[in-house]
């Protein structure tokens, strides 16, 4: 294994944020040697050179085929904030089949918006209806279903559903 994997998979490990069964460097790897993850990387850097990584996973239950996930979404704080997360995501939603419905489920405001501009929705019960069942067949069984799906939010007496901020679990969709 090369050394740049393993390197990708202690610092994904070490933010945190990442699902941990995703997160070896075999399987950041073979996402990769399959056409199915995109990656920024520092050529003459010996060790840690990946800088951004981007993956498609098939949904939790395998009967959804129909359904693939954009996740394991990380640009480092070196290339942060000049447009390499914007460029991940498009060359990530090319690379997936155009029968597919993909969704991703971030907190990164950078993520969201290239997501929106991706033509991602940001999924609610009030905004779109998705029934929380599938989300959890989406995700699997030891992932938290994001509380911006059935947000809490009152304005006046009325319950109101908000936009995606930084720091927010959102559940995005994007119709095949």
């Amino acid at each position: 294994m090369e050394q740049k994997w393993i390197d990708l998979s202690d610092t994904l490990i070490k933010a945190g944020k990442y699902y941990l069964p995703r997160l070896t460097s075999q399987l950041l790897s073979s996402r990769y040697d399959a056409g199915c993850a995109v990656i920024r990387e520092v050529p003459k850097r010996t060790g840690n050179r990946i800088e951004a990584y981007a993956a498609l996973w098939q949904a939790y239950e395998e009967r959804l085929e129909d359904w693939m996930e954009i996740g394991t979404v990380f640009v480092s704080p070196a290339i942060a904030g000049n447009g390499v997360c914007g460029e991940i995501m498009r060359e990530i939603v090319a690379l997936a089949p155009a029968d597919k419905n993909l969704f991703l489920v971030t907190d990164v405001m950078p993520v969201m918006r290239a997501a929106e501009e991706l033509r991602f929705v940001p999924v609610t019960l009030e905004t779109f209806t998705i029934p929380i069942k599938l989300v959890r067949e989406l995700l699997g069984p030891d992932r938290k279903i994001p509380e911006s799906i059935c947000p809490h939010c009152f304005s006046g007496g009325r319950r109101t559903f908000g936009v995606p901020k930084n720091g927010e679990r959102w559940f995005f969709y994007r119709p095949a």
